[in-house]
């Protein structure tokens, strides 16, 4: 439960997606970056094949497009809905990632037909590996002969009262659509309401990561303070832990946890 003291102090509310970390060694096969010319034919068809299984003909109606000429990624996913035993996504570029659930390098993705010749997918089918998320590099799979990519998938969001770090919030807001690359902000949360939201996991630590997205910040009464669209987004970059701030007496705890996030998707290090 909240604490009076606390809903004294956190004056908004954060609404933040999770990142599905377990994407990450899934067979996935990435398009050419959209959008895409799809107005020569009124239709086109992907076929793919997930895990070896039967091939699934997706039937990709560009007349459902607002500017057929200049199809994008996201208007092309969502005729993809529904892929069994996989998904697709739109990457950070552009692209569209179509992925297998497995994980490992037992899974697979194979994609054909006009439609997927016209995205850009390669035609070889690529298994699953593993994706080095620290270093952001592609290790070999078993065979050696593919290697895994970073399939990065959202989970349902989340919306937790937080404070934000005043000088750069300040620094956010006032530039005219957030476009300065100093567009930093540091959300902070308390380990009371994580875990009141089922936001612990079984080893006492947040399961707010590196590579979640801040998608918009609300007021106390819900309405909209800010939003950060993506491209280019606000992502965490770097989280940390603190014992200062609201603690019962006599009681040392680490009560705190902040997110610190900035519009690119670069990992601090330090």
């Amino acid at each position: 439960m909240t604490s009076f003291f606390t809903k004294l102090i956190m004056k908004f509310y954060a609404v933040i997606y999770r990142t599905d970390t377990l994407t990450t060694d899934r067979a996935n096969l990435v398009s050419g970056t959209g959008p895409w010319n799809m107005s020569a034919q009124p239709s086109y068809t992907i076929d793919v094949t997930i895990d070896g299984g039967g091939v699934q003909n997706i039937v990709i109606d560009t007349t459902l497009f607002a500017v057929p000429s200049a199809a994008t990624a996201a208007e092309v996913i969502l005729q993809l809905g529904g892929i069994a035993g996989g998904f697709a996504i739109e990457n950070a570029s552009y692209q569209i990632v179509i992925a297998t659930d497995t994980i490992g390098d037992t899974g697979s993705v194979l994609i054909g037909g006009d439609g997927g010749a016209l995205l850009g997918y390669s035609t070889e089918a690529t298994n699953g590996g593993a994706y080095d998320d620290v270093y952001g590099a592609p290790l070999p799979t078993a065979d050696g002969t593919q290697t895994g990519a970073n399939s990065r998938r959202e989970l349902a969001p989340v919306t937790q009262l937080c404070q934000i770090d005043r000088n750069d919030w300040g620094k956010r807001k006032l530039t005219a659509g957030g476009e300065s690359e100093k567009a930093d902000i540091v959300v902070v949360l308390t380990f009371d309401n994580l875990a009141a939201a089922g936001l612990i996991d079984s080893e006492g630590m947040p399961k707010l990561r590196i590579g979640d997205r801040v998608d918009r910040i609300l007021r106390r009464d819900g309405t909209l303070d800010v939003e950060f669209p993506v491209p280019p987004g606000m992502w965490v970059n770097k989280v940390e832990r603190s014992g200062h701030g609201l603690t019962y007496f006599g009681t040392a705890q680490t009560n705190l946890f902040y997110l610190h996030c900035r519009k690119d998707r670069t990992i601090e290090t330090e």
